[in-house]
C-alpha cells in the first residue's frame, strides 16, 4: 500500500512539472486566445479569453466575441467598441495578419504602440488578468486590489514590472484558494442549550458568508465547517432571525436565541392608502382606513380594490416592555412600478411614514415584509418579520342600464368603481331593464341577479325593483345594488336655429332620445317626451 501511495505522489509530481513546463502560449490556446485591447493610455478591453471554434479564423472569433470592431472586415481597424484610436496588432509572434486559424494564436493585442507584440512579462499578465476574469466572485474580490492595480499601470509597463504584478496577482488567488481547501473547523450554533438543528427547528436556516462574498449553509444539523477567517451570520426560522459578526481560528459555538416574543402591537398596528396629519387630534388618516385580517404566526391579509394605486401608509407600535431601545421599522417589497426590491425606513407611532409604489391599478397585489430590528448588547442583531398580503378586490369599469326599448337610463349620481348603490328613476312605461357590468380587468366574472352577465341580463321591473350586480375574482367580490325607481315623467321641449346640431346629455353623460319638430323656416322644435327628472 505504501508503495503504490508513492508511485501516485510520483505521478502526480511528473504530471505538476509537465505542467509547469507548458509555455504560457500553450496555456492560454486551452481556453482560446487572450485579447487585449489600449488606446489612449488606457485599456479598452482588459486582457480576457476570445473563445474560438474549429476552423474559426482570428478575425472571425473576434466578431462573434461581443466587442466591436470598426473595419475589421478590411482589415483596417479604425475603432474598437466605439473607442477611436491608431491601432496596431500583434500576436505573440509578431504577427498582425488576423486570416490565420484562431486556434494557432494564444495572445493578440491591439495598442497605439509602433510594435504590439507582447513581452514575455506581458504575456504573463495577460493570462493572469484573463484567469482571474473567469474565477468565482469570492475569488475576485479577495484579489480585487492586486487586479486593480495590474489594470491601473498595464498600458506602457516593462516586461520585468509586468512578471511582477502577475505574480502579484497569482499570488493574491492562490493564497485565498488555499485558506478554502485549507483546514475546516466546526462552528456550532446553538439557542444557548439545543443546537439550531432541524430536529430542534424544523425549517431552520444558518448561512455564513465571508469578506469577500462566499456563501456556507447548513445541511441541518446546526454545524458549519468553515475555513479560517471573519463572517456574518445570519440564522433564521419563519421571519425571526439573528445575524452578526464571528470569527474563526477554532472549533466554536455561537450562542443567540431567537426572539420569540412579538414586538409589533398587532391590535393597533392600522394601514391606509392615504396619509394622515402628526398633529391631528382624532389620531386618524385622512381615507378610511383598510381592514385586516386575522393576524396568524405574524401574517395577515389586506383586501384592496384593484381601483387603488400608490403609497401604502402604515400606523405601528412596539412592545416597551419587551424593548428598552427602539428599533427600526423597514418596510420590504417589490416596487409595482418597476419590480425592483425596495426596503423602505419607516417610523412608528406616524400617520405620514408610508411605503410607496406598493400597489398598481389592476388585478396584481403585493406582499410587504414589515421587518422590526434590535441590536443586543452581545453586538448581535435580533428581528422579527411580520407579513402583510395586499389581495385585490374586483371592482367594475362601468355599468349600463338600458329599457325594454334600448334607451340609455341614467343613475342619480355619476358611476364611480368605489361606489356600491345607485337608484335609477325611470319612467312607469319602462317594464324591463337589460344591464351590462364592465369589469376593469378581464378574466373577472360579473352577475346580474346571479346570472352570468358576458352579454347582459334583462330583469323585469314592476314597481320598485332592487338588483344586485356582483363581479368576482381571486376569491373576492363587490356587490353593486342597482334600484330601479319607476314614476310618472313629463314632456320637456325647446327651441333652437336649424342650423345647430343637437345633442341631449343628462347629467350622466348618457345621450338621451328626442323628437325634432319644425317650428319655423330657421327653427326646430326638440321634444324630449315622458322625461323624468332627478328631484333634489
Amino acid at each position: 500500500m505504501k508503495n503504490l501511495r508513492k508511485r501516485l505522489a510520483c505521478l502526480l509530481l511528473s504530471a505538476l512539472l509537465l505542467i509547469g513546463c507548458l509555455p504560457v502560449t500553450a496555456l492560454a490556446a486551452e481556453n482560446g486566445f487572450i485579447l487585449v485591447v489600449e488606446a489612449g493610455g488606457k485599456l479598452v478591453i482588459a486582457p480576457e479569453y476570445i473563445s474560438c471554434t474549429a476552423g474559426q479564423t482570428a478575425a472571425q472569433a473576434l466578431s462573434a466575441s461581443g466587442h466591436t470592431f470598426t473595419g475589421l472586415d478590411t482589415g483596417m481597424i479604425s475603432a474598437i467598441d466605439g473607442v477611436t484610436g491608431n491601432f496596431t496588432r500583434s500576436d505573440e509572434n509578431g504577427n498582425y495578419d488576423l486570416s490565420v486559424s484562431a486556434a494557432s494564436i494564444g495572445y493578440l493585442r491591439f495598442s497605439e504602440d509602433m510594435d504590439s507584440k507582447p513581452s514575455d512579462g506581458l504575456k504573463q499578465l495577460m493570462t493572469a488578468m484573463a484567469d482571474y476574469k473567469k474565477k468565482g466572485s469570492d475569488v475576485q474580490a479577495a484579489a480585487k486590489k492586486e487586479y486593480d492595480t495590474a489594470s491601473d499601470l498595464f498600458v506602457g509597463i516593462n516586461s520585468e514590472s509586468a512578471k511582477t504584478l502577475a505574480s502579484n496577482l497569482n499570488d493574491a488567488v492562490r493564497n485565498y484558494e488555499n485558506t478554502l481547501t485549507g483546514e475546516h473547523y466546526a462552528v456550532r450554533f446553538t439557542d444557548g442549550s439545543a443546537a439550531y438543528s432541524d430536529d430542534n427547528y424544523p425549517g431552520v436556516s444558518i448561512t455564513t458568508v465571508n469578506a469577500y462574498g462566499k456563501q456556507w449553509t447548513d445541511d441541518g444539523d446546526g454545524v458549519l465547517e468553515l475555513p479560517k477567517g471573519d463572517y456574518t451570520f445570519c440564522v433564521e426560522q419563519a421571519g425571526l432571525r439573528v445575524e452578526g459578526k464571528i470569527t474563526v481560528s477554532a472549533a466554536a459555538t455561537v450562542s443567540a436565541e431567537l426572539p420569540q416574543s412579538e414586538w409589533l402591537i398587532t391590535d393597533t398596528f392600522r394601514i391606509s392608502g392615504s396619509f394622515g396629519e402628526e398633529t391631528n387630534k382624532d389620531n386618524k388618516f385622512t381615507d378610511e382606513e383598510w381592514q385586516l385580517g386575522q393576524w396568524s404566526d405574524r401574517e395577515v391579509t389586506v383586501p384592496v380594490l384593484d381601483t387603488f394605486t400608490g403609497s401604502v401608509y402604515t400606523y405601528a407600535e412596539y412592545d416597551t416592555g419587551l424593548l428598552s431601545e427602539i428599533p427600526t421599522l423597514t418596510a420590504i417589497y417589490t416596487l409595482a412600478s418597476t419590480g425592483e426590491r425596495m426596503e423602505k425606513a419607516l417610523a412608528f407611532q406616524s400617520l405620514t411614514s408610508g411605503a410607496y409604489s406598493v400597489l398598481s391599478r389592476g388585478a396584481a397585489g403585493n406582499t410587504v415584509i414589515y421587518r422590526l430590528s434590535s441590536k443586543s448588547e452581545d453586538g448581535y442583531t435580533y428581528s422579527q418579520d411580520y407579513t402583510v398580503h395586499f389581495d385585490r378586490v374586483p371592482t367594475l369599469a362601468s355599468i349600463r342600464v338600458e329599457d325594454q326599448i334600448g334607451v340609455d337610463q341614467a343613475a342619480s349620481i355619476p358611476f364611480a368603481p368605489d361606489t356600491m348603490e345607485y337608484t335609477y328613476k325611470v319612467l312607469n312605461t319602462v317594464t324591463a331593464v337589460t344591464i351590462t357590468g364592465q369589469p376593469l380587468e378581464n378574466g373577472y366574472t360579473v352577475t346580474v341577479n346571479g346570472k352570468n352577465a358576458a352579454n347582459g341580463v334583462t330583469v323585469d321591473v314592476s314597481g320598485e325593483t332592487v338588483i344586485p350586480v356582483t363581479v368576482s375574482a381571486n376569491g373576492y367580490s363587490s356587490t353593486y345594488t342597482l334600484t330601479i325607481q319607476p314614476g310618472e315623467g313629463k314632456s320637456l321641449s325647446f327651441l333652437s336655429e336649424r342650423s345647430v346640431t343637437v345633442e341631449v346629455v343628462n347629467s350622466n353623460g348618457v345621450v338621451m332620445p328626442y323628437t325634432t319638430l319644425r317650428e319655423s323656416a330657421t327653427q326646430n322644435r326638440y321634444l324630449l317626451s315622458h322625461y323624468r327628472r332627478f328631484l333634489p
